[in-house]
């Protein structure tokens, strides 16, 4: 994939124009399917196919809002070092440290905690 691709187990933000082009351009014409254990790996090859841009829900610091582990890992570096391999071809690159989580950050993905907080806005 030419812009890599967001980590999908945490979950994704779709737009109509995207969500309308995923179903009846990549779902019914059968121009996307899901041949990998990794979705999230074939959610991005198929809105390449379709031509949907990826967008950019970071904050204004440039600090990402979807992670696809839970914050210790995120936040401490060596940790975060080990794991390189998974975030070598996200479209945004990885923050370490203090500096990887917004603080509207919105999913974990290995959050085995299974909690919900709502946010004030």
């Amino acid at each position: 994939m030419h812009a890599g691709y967001m980590s999908g187990g945490a979950g994704y933000v779709l737009s109509r124009a995207a969500l309308r082009r995923f179903v009846e351009d990549g779902l019914e014409k059968h121009r996307c399917r899901n041949v990998s254990f990794a979705e999230d790996v074939e959610m991005g090859r198929c809105m390449q196919k379709l031509k949907v841009p990826a967008g950019d829900s970071r904050d204004s610091l440039k600090r990402n809002r979807f992670f696809p582990f839970l914050p210790s890992t995120h936040l401490a570096p060596s940790l975060h070092r080990r794991l390189e391999v998974q975030f070598r071809n996200h479209h945004f690159p990885e923050k370490e440290g203090a500096e990887c989580c917004s603080s509207s950050a919105i999913s974990f993905q290995r959050d085995r905690t299974k909690f919900e907080i709502p946010i004030d806005t």
